[in-house]
């Protein structure tokens, strides 16, 4: 999918700089794969997405650990809270090279 077809969650997953691999192979991921593995986390994080998710998108000038990744790739801060659970996910990505 071209990038500006993604936004936030997905793009962060699906478009890292480096791509996906698998860490014990050092095999790049194709894309029926990450698929499967983006369902898989999103399920196990998010309860498979449910309507009432509360979502918030935070600045990421909030710290420097996000400094390098604005220059580069771009920097992503949220907290999910999942509802009828006591879950409270938070996502953070940034890097450089």
């Amino acid at each position: 999918m071209p990038p500006g077809e993604m936004a936030g969650y997905g793009h962060a997953f699906f478009d890292p700089p480096y791509g996906l691999y698998d860490r014990d192979s050092v095999q790049r991921y194709d894309e029926e794969k990450a698929v499967d593995l983006f369902i898989s986390l999103t399920d196990l994080l998010f309860a498979g997405l449910p309507d009432g998710l509360v979502i918030y998108e935070w600045s990421t000038d909030c710290s420097n650990y996000f400094d390098a990744g604005r220059e580069f790739w771009g920097t992503f801060f949220w907290t999910v809270e999942v509802p009828d659970s006591d879950r409270l996910v938070g996502a953070v990505a940034s890097t450089t090279d």
